[in-house]
């Protein structure tokens, strides 16, 4: 009987220790496919990575271009707004752009006042002409009128923009 009951306890034992390597088997084998199952998504999120990395390297030399750009633009309107007329220039081109304004645009009830009512509020140089920013005052009292005059020193001529022109010689356009 001694025999019998060591018999049982061993078949028992060995039954214990066999669903036990069976268990440690299925979480085993669980484990390592939980484990590629991480490994395979690991590398998609690094390949994701890589590519986002390449774009953000892409999108940052755009960047880089539009604000060289940006700074190139910059200095091509600091150099046009810098581009002054001379005090002489603005005597011998800018008080017979004044006078003329004056005399075809203002006041024509009253052309001595106009013409000495008439200033240069601005004066600036675009496309190797002489620009200058004549202000002359309406009749009745009212607000001024801005009106520009173009002069070219080659030529010896000198025009008024007309409306849709007027913004290509506006200072820094």
């Amino acid at each position: 009987m001694l025999k019998n009951t060591l018999v049982a306890i061993s078949a028992v034992t060995s039954l214990a220790f066999a669903f036990a390597a069976y268990s440690t088997g299925q979480k085993s084998t669980a484990l390592e496919v939980l484990l590629d199952d991480k490994i395979k998504s690991l590398a998609a999120l690094e390949a994701e990575k890589t590519q986002l990395t390449e774009k953000a390297a892409a999108l940052q030399a755009k960047v880089d271009q539009f604000e060289t750009e940006a700074e190139a633009r910059a200095a091509a309107v600091a150099a046009l707004n810098a581009a002054t007329v001379s005090e002489a220039d603005a005597k011998e081109f800018g008080d017979p752009c004044r006078a003329w304004i004056a005399r075809e645009f203002g006041d024509k009830d009253s052309p001595a006042l106009t013409l000495l009512t008439t200033t240069m509020s601005d004066s600036w140089t675009k496309n190797g002409m002489l620009v200058f920013e004549i202000a002359t005052p309406s009749s009745l009292g009212g607000s001024s009128s801005m009106y520009l005059c173009v002069v070219d020193k080659e030529k010896g001529s000198m025009f008024k923009p007309s409306a849709f022109e007027t913004s290509n010689w506006r200072r820094g356009n």
